[in-house]
């Protein structure tokens, strides 16, 4: 069986268990590194949040599960782990999962003269395919979703 056959399986397979699990995945990759069988599966609760143990928790179910189902033949490597607060926002449920989180947002085509954005995700309106952002200068903007290029959550450091 091809890489992509194999890891196609994988994903028809893997996201739903997960998504019973109450677990989003982002990216699942299947490879080989070293000649074994590597997959690489970044996950996070759907509002955010994933630790390290729930990381290492999903790994032994899903490795269980994945000897159980005899998909990788021999031993293989898995790799779980989070996405990573730095991740790029672009979807719909990225943005709903950074609600009332502070954010800066690149865009791909002007809106009211600028191109970059910092401020708090107020709200999603999959309707309107629109964002509501308060920027740090306490204005509100309604910006078109479309016009996002990418977004990243931003840390603030409280002191």
């Amino acid at each position: 069986m091809e890489i992509k056959e194999k890891e196609n399986l994988l994903k028809s397979t893997i996201i739903p268990y997960l998504e019973k699990e109450g677990i989003e995945v982002f990216e699942l990759k299947f490879f080989y590194s070293s000649g074994k069988p590597l997959l690489r599966i970044l996950v996070d609760f759907p509002e955010g949040g994933i630790t390290i143990d729930d990381c290492s928790l999903l790994n032994k179910k899903l490795s269980d599960y994945l000897e159980g189902q005899n998909f990788l033949e021999g031993s293989f490597v898995l790799e779980v782990s989070s996405p990573g607060v730095n991740r790029d926002l672009s979807t719909f449920k990225d943005f709903l999962r950074v609600k009332q989180k502070s954010v800066s947002l690149w865009l791909s085509q002007e809106f009211e003269g600028r191109l970059h954005y910092d401020g708090k995700v107020l709200d999603v309106d999959s309707d309107k395919k629109v964002l509501f952002l308060e920027l740090d200068n306490n204005k509100s903007i309604t910006l078109p979703l479309n016009f996002i290029k990418k977004g990243k959550e931003r840390i603030i450091e409280m002191r």
